[in-house]
């Protein structure tokens, strides 16, 4: 059987992750067609995906790997954290959706 070179993403054929990578690239050029301000259609998804990736994520993984943290590292997470993770999430989501409709 012949070996294939191509790499994959966490064990999906490579031939999956061409298939995914034609579907995300569509979904783009229907978005830039559909969308007036593609911009700020843009500023949306950024605010919505980095306050994920920057506000979220660390705090959530930080509590799943609660060996040697103390309760008031945790109480930190959840209370201060967290919230503010949120917050950063809603706001900057609500801000560019709000100027995307205005647009």
């Amino acid at each position: 059987a012949p070996v294939s070179m191509a790499p994959s993403i966490a064990g999906i054929p490579a031939k999956s992750d061409r298939t995914i990578g034609i579907v995300l690239v569509l979904i783009s050029v229907l978005a830039a067609i559909l969308v007036k301000r593609f911009g700020l259609f843009l500023a949306l998804v950024g605010a919505f995906a980095n306050s994920a990736i920057i506000f979220l994520l660390p705090p959530l993984s930080a509590l799943r790997q609660l060996n040697g943290m103390s309760k008031r590292e945790r109480k930190l997470i959840k209370f201060v954290l967290l919230p503010f993770g949120l917050t950063a999430l809603i706001v900057g989501t609500t801000l560019s959706l709000v100027d995307l409709i205005e647009s």
